[in-house]
């Protein structure tokens, strides 16, 4: 008798595998091993996210339907498969962001326009610089007059984002990749709140809302990719209305309720994510900003 390395249960000497967790009995740890778990744990995520991604794609609704139903073993896990589309989103967004070079200055370039209420002020580049590194905004004229508040100090990160542009973007992306971790859950609650005759779980809807929006991720990282390599925008504007045809027809497949119906809470709850989502958006930039 001897006891499993992982999990200290009983087994026999000449048992090839544990019977409680399952892990191979006195199997030395070699490359060969850690090549093969490498191996075993690719193709299975492979096999797995093809398996997803083919019916999303071509079968609105039905990766939900199937997963909420049981069969959980044949795709990839909706919080996960989200991630995965997320991440590769924002990843390609920070590629073809940092792309983006500048030409030579010009002299107006050089010229900062402010600009509070009525008030403006024309400053040089290097003067707004050395005030920010050494915090002396608040000596602006535009701003010396105000008092001390939250307006002036908002008025002063502006100041500085807009010298500042190119960082501040890459820190407004990672906060706008976590307020749509945020506002998913709440676009649960819309699906379920038009969709409350249903008496389904909150989590049910949950799980559409993920599935849903890992498609978005995945179309929107296609017709970016294809319109960053062909220069031109066509693909964009071919994919984002495809993403309301996709919801109308997964949320036909997936509640199983009419066409009609369908439609007309498909139009209601675009107006509302739109609405909620500009009001998200604009928070998380506010706060990005005052933050920065």
């Amino acid at each position: 008798m001897a006891d499993c390395k992982n999990c200290n249960t009983p087994i026999q000497t000449t048992d090839q595998f544990c019977a409680n967790c399952g892990q191979k009995n006195r199997e030395k740890l070699t490359l060969k091993v850690l090549l093969g778990e490498l191996a075993n744990a690719y193709l299975s995520w492979d096999s797995k996210l093809f398996r997803t991604l083919k019916p999303l794609f071509f079968k609105p609704g039905e990766v939900s339907k199937n997963y909420l139903a049981g069969k959980r073993k044949h795709y990839v896990a909706p919080m996960r498969i989200y991630l995965f589309a997320s991440v590769m989103f924002f990843i390609l967004v920070s590629l073809f962001g940092t792309r983006v070079s500048p030409g030579p200055a010009s002299e107006d370039d050089q010229i900062f326009h402010l600009s509070f209420d009525e008030e403006s002020e024309n400053i040089p580049r290097d003067s707004l610089l050395l005030m920010i590194e050494h915090d002396r905004l608040g000596e602006l004229s535009i701003l010396k007059e105000r008092q001390d508040g939250f307006w002036k100090e908002f008025v002063k990160q502006g100041i500085i984002v807009s010298i500042q542009s190119g960082n501040f973007l890459g820190f407004l992306q990672k906060n706008i990749s976590f307020m749509f971790f945020i506002f998913i859950p709440v676009f649960g609650w819309i699906l379920k709140l038009f969709h409350r005759k249903r008496r389904m779980d909150y989590i049910e809807h949950l799980v559409f809302g993920l599935y849903l929006h890992a498609f978005i991720f995945f179309t929107l990282f296609i017709t970016l990719s294809i319109a960053h390599i062909i220069g031109q925008g066509w693909p964009v504007f071919v994919g984002v209305p495809s993403l309301v045809i996709y919801l109308a027809a997964g949320m036909h497949n997936f509640y199983e309720a009419s066409w009609l119906r369908t439609i007309l809470k498909t139009i209601f709850i675009l107006l509302v994510y739109i609405i909620l989502f500009s009001m998200f958006s604009l928070l998380t930039i506010g706060i990005t900003i005052w933050f920065y």
